[in-house]
C-alpha cells in the first residue's frame, strides 16, 4: 500500500493473545478453554507436542492488554513496518493449565492426548523491534494468567460461562 497508494501501515504481528472475558468456546483460547473446564469440574486435554505426555505445545502467551497498548503505540507514533506483539518467552500448554489451577486452588483432571495434525509445535515472537520503540509487557506470565483465572471464576459464579 506504501508504494503503491503512499499509505503508510504498521503490521502487528500477535502471540497467543489472552484475558477476560475471552471466549472459551470452539479450538481456539487455551487459557478461556482450560479455566472454563476447570471452573465446571471437567477434564482438561493435553494434546502432546512431540512425544505424548511432553507438554503439548510452546506458545508466546501475551495479555490482551499488552495488545492494545501495542497498537495504540504503533498509531500514536505512526510506526511503519511489521512489528512481533509478544513476550518473547515461551510457554507449554501445561504450564498454562498448572497456573490456571494454582490461580484458582484446583486440581484439575488431566488427559493426555496425541498431537493434533497440522499443531504447530513451537512459536515464540521477538518483540524486540517493539520494545525499541518503548513498548514492554505490562504483566508476567504468572500475573496476567492469574488475573485470567479469577475473571473467569467471577464469570462462572455469575452464571455466565
Amino acid at each position: 500500500f506504501k508504494e503503491e497508494f503512499g499509505l503508510p501501515y504498521a503490521s502487528l504481528r500477535y502471540g497467543n493473545v489472552y484475558g477476560p472475558r475471552q471466549n472459551p468456546h470452539g479450538e481456539a483460547g487455551v487459557v478461556a478453554i482450560f479455566a472454563t473446564r476447570i471452573l465446571k469440574g471437567e477434564p482438561c486435554v493435553l494434546f502432546a507436542g512431540e512425544t505424548l505426555g511432553d507438554a503439548g505445545g510452546i506458545r508466546d502467551y501475551v495479555h490482551v492488554a499488552d495488545v492494545v497498548a501495542a497498537n495504540l503505540l504503533a498509531a500514536d507514533k505512526g510506526l511503519t513496518g511489521v512489528y512481533n506483539v509478544g513476550t518473547g518467552e515461551g510457554h507449554t500448554t501445561e504450564e498454562v493449565l498448572w497456573a490456571i489451577a494454582r490461580a484458582l486452588g484446583a486440581e484439575p483432571e488431566v488427559n493426555y492426548a496425541e498431537r493434533r495434525p497440522g499443531d504447530l509445535y513451537r512459536s515464540v515472537l521477538d518483540p524486540k523491534k517493539l520494545m525499541a520503540e518503548g513498548w514492554r509487557p505490562s504483566r508476567t506470565f504468572e500475573e496476567g494468567i492469574a488475573e485470567t483465572a479469577l475473571a473467569f471464576r467471577e464469570a462462572f459464579l455469575e452464571g455466565r460461562l
